[in-house]
């Protein structure tokens, strides 16, 4: 994409600078012709113009960025329309929540991990040794089991992308936005009369009398 801009500048430089359409290959037939003088051009007719054979007289052109279709390829994100998701760093999963990313729980052994115990004459009351929270403290005795939140895996699936570790590019619509160079409109100016080739001098000044000038890609 760089590369196209930059030849798309160079050649809206090309045309400011140029009373002509100089972006196709244009052959110059005259440029050598012995006895073809101003007066006399079987080209131009005297005339010192021609009609540009880019733009068929028209004064408009494809834009060379776009080919005519008046967007181009979001370069966030490729033309994909969908960007990595910053959340789970694009790989559709995230730590558990319930476990911490450990793929299990240590319950408080006292309680058995409902957090409550029973005291005589009370009833139940809140497990002294986890605080009421079912969990092992760090250092005190536990039963280990696997996470039924994440299945023992320790991950669960990215809420921010729904596990697909992608979300909607929010700088562009379905991968493509305006093309810059022809302001979305698919199309450049083109100078309608291109020079005779052969009223200035025997060399053209759109070629430098090499016959050629530079095409597009």
């Amino acid at each position: 994409m760089k590369k196209a801009i930059i030849f798309g500048l160079i050649l809206l430089l090309v045309v400011s600078v140029l009373p002509a359409c100089a972006a196709a290959t244009i052959p110059c037939p005259d440029c050598t012709k012995p006895g073809c003088t101003p007066g006399n051009c079987s080209t131009c007719g005297g005339k010192r113009e021609v009609t540009c054979t880019l733009c068929n007289g028209t004064g408009w052109r494809n834009c060379y960025l776009c080919g005519g279709a008046k967007e181009v390829n979001c370069g966030t994100c490729g033309g994909t329309g969908q960007v990595k998701c910053q959340a789970c760093g694009g790989t559709g999963e995230v730590n558990c929540g319930q476990c911490g990313g450990a793929g299990e729980v240590r319950k408080c052994y006292e309680c058995a991990g409902t957090g409550q115990v029973h005291q005589s004459m009370v009833g139940m009351v809140p497990c002294p040794h986890c605080g009421g929270t079912g969990i092992a403290a760090p250092g005190e005795p536990a039963i280990v089991v696997p996470c039924t939140a994440c299945g023992g895996t320790g991950k669960v699936a990215c809420t921010g992308c729904g596990g697909t570790g992608e979300v909607n590019c929010t700088g562009c619509t379905a991968g493509v936005v305006p093309c810059d160079y022809c302001r979305g409109e698919g199309k450049v100016s083109c100078v309608t009369a291109l020079p005779c080739p052969v009223c200035y001098d025997g060399k053209c000044i759109v070629c430098g009398g090499t016959g050629k000038v530079p095409k597009p890609k």
